[in-house]
């Protein structure tokens, strides 16, 4: 909807390590759901030596930066949230404005 074209190919591998990550802990049984700790990150891993487009490769890699965040300030985990300011620092306007469409366009397709 956005014609965001350039988010094609990171929309098909932004949750590659999904089946890779997947843990279902106590609180998760009882949801009957699976939680993907860092599964941005080994995706990442995954796709880092591919021949696709580095923006590509930080989109998979930060496309759950702003929401990890969000949520470790929303339960008071403030070292958990550090770490993610810290990386939000490090990038630039249009990756961030990048990530925030991305995630938008994810809530979207998850709808």
């Amino acid at each position: 909807k956005a014609k965001r074209y350039d988010f094609i190919l990171a929309g098909l591998l932004h949750d590659i390590a999904k089946p890779l990550s997947a843990i279902q802990d106590s609180k998760d049984k009882l949801q009957g759901t699976y939680s993907f700790p860092n599964h941005e990150e080994l995706g990442y891993q995954i796709i880092k030596s591919w021949w696709i487009s580095d923006k590509t490769k930080t989109l998979v890699r930060y496309h759950y930066l702003l929401r990890g965040y969000e949520k470790s300030l929303e339960k008071g985990l403030i070292g958990k949230a550090n770490r993610y300011k810290r990386i939000i620092n490090k990038l630039d306007d249009n990756l961030m404005k990048d990530l925030e469409l991305f995630q938008k366009l994810d809530d979207i397709a998850k709808d």
